[in-house]
């Protein structure tokens, strides 16, 4: 039985990146993406929690990937940042402001649920290991990884 990538100690995004989907977008714009990812955000948390998604969306026009997809890659660019967990919760309502936008421009894009699905479970797994968990919401965790887990893909 295959080992579960968490409990691995594999990066999430890594993973979840290596199950997504096979898009038909060009390499050249996705790596220019990344390139303008790299060069514009910066790793602390009180930067991401400010990201001004308007101003992103201006500023990555040129780069042609639809606008869910960019802000989907922005989360999964923000969660492979993430170089502590003193704060993992508050990390995490900072990236799924960005998941939340995605789904609102696009809410019929299953790959948006599915990163974001990934990322509550690893933060489950985060949080519970911390202790920094109560059970309400580690209810509400195991319920949208469920649900999120139903859709066809």
């Amino acid at each position: 039985m295959p080992r579960s990538p968490i409990l691995t100690g594999l990066n999430q995004s890594k993973v979840r990146e290596s199950r997504d989907r096979k898009t038909s977008l060009n390499a050249n714009n996705n790596n220019d993406l990344f390139c303008w990812l790299q060069k514009n955000i910066s790793p602390q948390i009180e930067i991401i929690e400010s990201i001004n998604l308007s101003q992103y969306f201006r500023q990555t026009n040129h780069i042609k990937i639809p606008a869910a997809e960019r802000l989907r890659k922005l989360a999964i660019f923000l969660e492979e940042m993430q170089a502590s967990y003193d704060s993992p919760m508050r990390y995490w309502l900072a990236i799924n402001r960005v998941y939340l936008a995605a789904l609102k421009l696009n809410a019929q894009d299953v790959w948006i649920y599915h990163s974001q699905a990934a990322k509550w479970n690893y933060l489950g797994y985060i949080l519970e290991a911390t202790k920094e968990i109560d059970e309400s919401l580690y209810q509400r965790i195991i319920a949208i990884n469920n649900s999120i887990s139903k859709l066809s893909w």
